[in-house]
């Protein structure tokens, strides 16, 4: 199969060829249909503390078609169309019973998505419906990160939220601050390229930024957010999120996953 390989830090990947992996016992073997580029992979590319191995395949935003399942492998079948939770845990020790493998002590981060094929434990697996198509299926664990961001929040109807960087994470924030009742949603970005997508995801103001971004955050919400979500990941962004925020505000920063 082809495969984006990873081989060193600020390198291109690589497309090479690898043999088709076979599943464990408790694993199904998926032929990937849609992957997409997290900003944790730029990252992982980038800096050592990731500890990213030459041979490793990235890519963990993906949805598939089950192709062979081990012997262990319930719930699914040869032909289903699952999304896959990156996080894997051992799936027998007390937080990965209680549905939270992220606090496993053997958690990994779950890759393969550059590939032509991957493998996942079961356990790991959404079965989408046959109404979702496998684009859609992509964006289940950005729009997931993004729900988590907005209920980690504390968010209350009726309150000013603003979203710097308007990319997948951010605009699921964006998405998810309003259906939970937001009453205003202000993203700003550095240019105006999602503009139109940010409304129609429930932005109520879309900011190219400039020097006065501050006073135009505040003019467009009538005051200053409540809550700020950071969802662009660099240097200094944090610092900038301070400045907007009102007074025992909260911020929330998803910047890594964008």
């Amino acid at each position: 199969m082809k495969a984006a390989v990873f081989r060193a830090l600020k390198t291109p990947l690589a497309i090479e060829d690898l043999p088709e992996p076979t599943p464990a016992a408790d694993e199904v073997v998926i032929k990937v249909g849609r992957c997409g580029i997290c900003g944790s992979d730029l990252h992982m590319t980038e800096e050592p503390a990731f500890g990213v191995q030459p041979g490793a395949v990235l890519g963990h935003e993906f949805a598939g078609e089950i192709v062979a399942r081990g012997a262990l492998a319930s719930g699914l079948a040869v032909g289903d169309c699952v999304a896959v939770s990156p996080l894997r845990g051992c799936g027998e020790c007390e937080t990965c019973l209680r549905g939270e493998p992220a606090w496993c002590e053997k958690m990994m981060l779950q890759g393969g998505g550059y590939g032509e094929f991957t493998t996942a434990a079961a356990r790991q697996c959404l079965k989408l419906p046959r109404t979702t198509s496998l684009e859609d299926g992509a964006l289940v664990e950005p729009l997931a990160v993004a729900l988590h961001g907005v209920m980690l929040s504390g968010l209350q109807p009726g309150a000013r939220v603003l979203v710097m960087g308007a990319g997948p994470i951010g605009l699921g924030a964006a998405f998810w601050a309003k259906r939970r009742g937001a009453a205003k949603v202000a993203v700003a970005d550095i240019t105006g390229l999602q503009a139109d997508l940010a409304y129609r995801l429930g932005a109520s103001d879309f900011i190219t930024v400039e020097e006065d971004a501050v006073a135009q955050v505040h003019t467009a919400l009538g005051g200053a957010p409540e809550i700020v979500f950071e969802c662009v990941g660099r240097a200094g962004i944090l610092a900038l999120a301070l400045e907007h925020v009102r007074i025992r505000g909260t911020i929330v920063m998803l910047g890594l996953c964008t």
